[in-house]
């Protein structure tokens, strides 16, 4: 995996002990949140990061944990746009924006 959610971790620390919870506090679906909580969601859109973001009193960059990939040696995929690393397609986190 190249980026991991770090959205329970986060929580966790700050009282918030399920996704549901997460969900109310931050006003955001709950299957949304349920997928940030377990880490398989593969992008959020740009509100629901900034719900979040107040929710759990962080940064976006706090969210995300960028994880080298030892396999590639730190090398971009040129055929991804930007040049986005990614070891296993479905792995592999995409934010969108």
């Amino acid at each position: 995996m190249v980026v991991k959610w770090r959205v329970r971790e986060i929580a966790e620390r700050r009282g918030i002990t399920t996704a549901s919870d997460l969900a109310h506090r931050a006003g955001v679906n709950k299957n949304t949140a349920g997928a940030l909580w377990n880490g398989r969601s593969l992008r959020a859109d740009l509100d629901t990061l900034a719900k979040l973001c107040k929710a759990l009193g962080c940064t976006t960059e706090e969210l995300l944990e960028y994880l080298p990939d030892a396999d590639s040696g730190g090398k971009m995929d040129p055929n991804t746009p930007d040049g986005i690393r990614t070891p296993g397609h479905a792995a592999s986190v995409l934010i969108t924006v």
